[in-house]
């Protein structure tokens, strides 16, 4: 229950990202969490076809096109997982389609779960005796009782030139930042509004944004690639025509889920 419970609560924080980040148009693209979040919001995307529409796509398409449909989680095998993560023989695979993405999650429990989730417990305790302007941030690395990888594959109307976005310098982050607040305000559901609590959207969508904009651009991944730290880390790979991201919690520090990100996008389609 507390394991449903606490993704849920990412997955609000996620979807405030994305409508933050999204808020700013096209405009983000000339610089997809984003799960996650999800950070595919990012770039300039395209609604997802229905999966007909994606196996029968020809030209432009990378070499994962061919996953972009109901068969999103053949895109990465168990049997990786347990190579080069140490999963057991039973790992949860759990496709998540909506009307912008193919996107599949694999998760396995921690051997220390039980403590992580006291853990957890008490922090989010903590965490709601104090007024919002005085929360600190959630680390979802430290929460998090499974292991968990997510493979998301979206449409992209990007290009290996313009597909990392260009870092905003103050005046323009605090201006994105007052846009994409007022844009998340209004299309955040009341139950996403709860989840992130009184004054919770502007200051997501101002750490979101911030978070985004220390991405780092990486080389010799995909057609293009930058990884975002934010609600744990996301890659974000261009692959011809589509985005990849891959949001891990396989380490708890930034630099071994960026390597296991890495890792697992190397493994895709294998």
């Amino acid at each position: 229950m507390f394991r449903s419970s606490l993704r849920l609560h990412r997955t609000a924080l996620v979807s405030a990202c994305v409508f933050a980040l999204a808020a700013c148009g096209s405009s983000s693209n000339q610089s997809g969490a984003g799960d996650s979040a999800s950070a595919a919001a990012s770039n300039d995307v395209a609604a997802a076809p229905s999966a007909d529409a994606a196996s029968a796509a020809t030209g432009g398409g990378g070499a994962l096109r061919s996953f972009a449909g109901d068969n999103v989680c053949d895109i990465l095998a168990v049997s990786v997982l347990q190579s080069e993560f140490g999963a057991p023989a039973e790992v949860t695979v759990q496709p998540n389609p909506s009307k912008r993405e193919w996107r599949c999650s694999y998760s396995w429990p921690r051997p220390d779960a039980e403590a992580r989730q006291q853990a957890a417990i008490e922090q989010m305790l903590k965490q709601a005796t104090l007024p919002p302007d005085q929360r600190g941030k959630l680390d979802m690395r430290a929460m998090a009782t499974d292991f968990s990888v997510s493979v998301a594959l979206t449409e992209s109307k990007s290009t290996p030139e313009n597909f990392v976005p260009a870092k905003l310098d103050d005046e323009q982050l605090e201006a994105r930042i007052k846009v994409a607040t007022e844009a998340a305000n209004k299309r955040l559901t009341d139950e996403q509004k709860k989840a992130l609590g009184e004054g919770g959207t502007e200051s997501v969508t101002a750490r979101m944004i911030r978070a985004a904009n220390a991405r780092v651009e990486l080389e010799g991944v995909g057609d293009a690639a930058y990884w975002m730290p934010a609600m744990g880390g996301s890659l974000l790979v261009l692959d011809g025509d589509l985005q990849v991201t891959i949001s891990p919690l396989l380490g708890d520090d930034d630099a071994s889920n960026m390597d296991g990100a890495k890792r697992v996008f190397a493994a895709l389609g294998k």
